[in-house]
């Protein structure tokens, strides 16, 4: 393989890395994003139901 050759597929590898890492780096905002939205999600259902327990204190 010629040096050009040889700097044009090094030059791919890095793009490719870079690629992945971003990839990987969208897919972990994602699963951040969903993470916390489902637990915001569960803290306002627990306050929502003991606001609707506090209201009837008979039952």
């Amino acid at each position: 393989m010629e040096a050009w050759e040889k700097a044009r597929v090094d030059r791919l590898e890095v793009r490719v890395d870079q690629l992945e890492r971003k990839n990987w780096e969208r897919a972990d905002f994602t699963l951040r994003l969903i993470m916390y939205g489902l637990t915001a999600a569960i803290v306002v259902l627990n306050i929502v139901m003991i606001a609707i327990a506090a209201s009837n204190p008979g039952h």
